[in-house]
């Protein structure tokens, strides 16, 4: 006969067994409830994302009631976590910061979301609040400066005007600046840090990668120190990684530029197509110019080029230069308007990668036989050289 009793007792540890098995996924699920009241919400939606270092996720939604409250309750895979919320077909959004067992409380009115909104709930959302709020009271006044000048600018005093709109602008973006680069440091063991590295002033990214990369390099060493498997800190950590990669590769292009080395050979295409290489200058001493039509540092070397070229026609020095922009129309335009009458290339990835470049102008001149005599110099200091090797 069938023993029910001993059935039962062999069913039960399994059922056990997989309910306490339930219960600990669960538990490795972080649990975050978002829940606030939005002015203007007319019944939409409301949707969170998660916010990965590659794309955003959505994670979830609630339709606003009639007096636009909310309630929505997530469980992320990750703590703490960056979300982005905002309302469905309305424009602004806000970045929040999750963390386990949360409430997170955002109030605002939903068509200017980004700008009205207040938070309460753990440490880095209120941060994050307090970090966007300074950001729109920095494009604010910008704002109010530029429209001033806008209303005087027929101004018998138009020109003052301009000049000192200009300076009261920079002093703002200076501030602005300043403002981002301590709130980087200050949060540098937070996601806090990284989400305030890529802050914006207008269309403009505030900090820049090269100049500030002690910053990304401070609040990566920090941030990944106290979420090491984070993705975020992951990802900055690859973008330090690739950077000091780069600085030694640099470092080493640069050893291989100094005077007495052989120039690295270039074969690029002239204004006309023609395919121009500097190892076909030898014989003659060879200044070699890295330039763009947009910076005004290469509009003053080319100033003294065209010295250089009246000066030293016919006495054995020619002129090569490699052009770094990227709109032929204006490298084409720019040739012939500034009446830059020598030799002129376009740049490429490899060229720059040989010489270096990083969207700057430089001024190498080399010898009858293609070896390096001197880099970075100005035009001023190539006049001196040229005299010397030419008599």
């Amino acid at each position: 006969m069938f023993n029910i009793v001993r059935l039962l007792r062999f069913i039960f540890p399994l059922v056990l067994v997989f309910f306490l098995v339930g219960c600990n996924n669960q538990e490795n699920k972080n649990s975050v409830d978002i829940n606030g009241k939005l002015s203007n919400s007319n019944n939409e939606w409301i949707i969170v994302y998660k916010l990965s270092p590659k794309n955003i996720i959505k994670l979830d939604s609630a339709q606003l009631d009639d007096a636009g409250k909310f309630d929505i309750h997530i469980q992320t895979e990750d703590s703490p976590e960056l979300l982005l919320l905002k309302v469905k077909d309305y424009p602004e959004r806000v970045t929040l910061l999750a963390e386990n067992k949360t409430i997170i409380t955002i109030s605002g009115d939903a068509l200017h979301l980004n700008k009205t909104y207040s938070a309460t709930g753990n440490k880095g959302t209120i941060a994050l609040r307090t970090l966007t709020k300074n950001l729109n009271g920095f494009m604010t006044a910008a704002d109010s400066i530029y429209f001033s000048y806008r209303r005087l600018v027929n101004d018998s005093n138009g020109i003052y005007m301009k000049a000192e709109t200009d300076s009261l602008l920079n002093d703002n973006y200076t501030k602005a600046y300043n403002y981002v680069r301590n709130f980087c440091l200050e949060n540098k063991n937070s996601l806090v840090g990284i989400v305030a590295l890529y802050s914006r002033y207008g269309e403009s990214q505030i900090l820049d990668y090269d100049i500030d990369f002690n910053v990304f390099e401070k609040v990566s060493k920090a941030v990944s120190a106290s979420y090491p498997d984070n993705d975020h800190a992951l990802n900055l950590k690859d973008f330090v990684d690739e950077k000091y990669r780069l600085i030694a590769h640099g470092e080493e292009v640069e050893k291989s530029l100094e005077a007495g080395n052989k120039a690295p050979d270039i074969i690029r295409p002239n204004p006309e197509g023609k395919q121009i290489e500097l190892s076909s200058f030898q014989g003659q001493y060879l200044v070699l110019a890295f330039w763009s039509a947009a910076k005004k540092s290469s509009w003053e070397m080319n100033a003294g080029l065209k010295k250089i070229v009246k000066e030293y026609k016919n006495k054995k020095v020619d002129i090569l230069s490699v052009s770094m922009d990227k709109d032929k129309l204006q490298w084409v335009n720019t040739i012939a308007l500034d009446h830059l009458k020598w030799n002129h290339v376009l740049s490429s990835e490899s060229v720059e990668n040989a010489y270096n470049l990083k969207g700057e102008s430089r001024l190498f001149l080399i010898d009858t036989e293609g070896v390096i005599l001197a880099k970075d110099i100005t035009t001023d200091s190539l006049k001196v050289l040229l005299n010397q090797l030419i008599k």
